[in-house]
């Protein structure tokens, strides 16, 4: 495949959440949707047990106005949403009419990396609730969305925090990098728009589709002046120090570290199991490996009930 053919198609196909082109110039890409609603699908299957209990071990249904099931969903959905800027689709084509440009004896395949993509939904979720929900006084049920939306934000933030450098602690030293990712979003060879409208069908819940919309309408007013949203916005929000003295912030640490290793999880047995591809971190195979064993007995009983035409359980 040529180069302007390969660029071609991959603009064609993005958003996307894993590209390669091999050594024949061949393109291979997982289209992003395909990838957040599998994950988002597969986190709720494959850990239903494990998340009713959470709801019963701390009472969540019965003063919420969201489940931690709907939470779960939420962040398999909105992952990675970040991968749609085009600021990787750019990268990416630079890198490979680099490589074109020279000869190489050995074989050169290119992969598309999406470093710090994990903390771009955080951050539009946080300037939502900066935006509309920072003058709320006394609305109980605006204060159980802003604990949804927060909660969320957080288990995104954390789903690549094992890897060097990706930590949400460490925001602050890539404030450029995730400011040219941002701009990315606004550009309309994103699609962020269609995917968001995508993703919208897929929800089952009142709760989910006005997360989606309320993202979409609020990436709108980031887009109008992207210079001027602080990126460090979500820090006081995202990635603050659990005060455990409030019983409340340590039983949202808990949830929060307990769905982070669903998504974790769900995540990475999608990308083996549905896109036959893995993690570049150098750990990841391994776990994925152990989880198929630990989770056999689970997995078979979503055979026939989940992404059967695509993978195999």
């Amino acid at each position: 495949m040529e180069l302007d053919t390969l660029v071609r198609a991959l603009r064609c196909k993005w958003p996307v959440a894993y590209a390669e082109v091999s050594c024949n110039n061949d393109l291979h890409a997982v289209t992003l949707k395909e990838h957040l609603v599998f994950t988002a699908q597969l986190i709720v299957e494959l850990f239903s047990d494990r998340l009713n209990y959470l709801e019963r071990r701390y009472k969540i249904a019965e003063d919420r106005i969201g489940s931690v099931r709907e939470m779960a969903y939420l962040t398999g959905l909105l992952h990675d949403l970040g991968k749609a800027s085009v600021y990787y689709m750019n990268s990416f084509a630079r890198g490979l009419i680099h490589i074109h440009g020279k000869h190489h004896e050995t074989c050169q395949k290119k992969k598309l990396s999406f470093r710090y993509h994990e903390h771009i939904a955080p951050l539009i979720i946080n300037f939502t609730i900066h935006n509309k929900y920072s003058n709320i006084r006394d609305a109980k049920k605006d204060f159980m969305v802003i604990d949804i939306y927060r909660t969320v934000s957080r288990v995104i933030a954390r789903h690549h925090a094992t890897m060097t450098g990706r930590h949400p602690s460490e925001l602050q030293n890539c404030n450029k990098n995730i400011m040219k990712i941002l701009k990315g979003m606004c550009d309309q060879g994103s699609k962020v728009n269609w995917l968001l409208d995508e993703l919208k069908r897929e929800c089952s819940s009142c709760l989910c589709k006005k997360f989606l919309e309320e993202i979409k309408s609020n990436l709108v007013i980031i887009c109008d002046k992207p210079n001027g949203i602080p990126v460090d916005l979500g820090v006081s929000v995202t990635f603050d120090m659990v005060n455990y003295k409030k019983i409340n912030e340590y039983d949202s640490y808990r949830i929060v570290s307990t769905l982070a290793g669903f998504l974790i999880v769900a995540d990475n047995l999608v990308a083996s199991y549905c896109e036959k591809r893995v993690s570049d971190d150098e750990t990841t195979p391994a776990y994925v490996e152990i989880w198929k064993r630990e989770l056999r007995e689970k997995l078979g009983k979503l055979e026939g009930k989940i992404l059967v035409e695509r993978c195999q359980w």
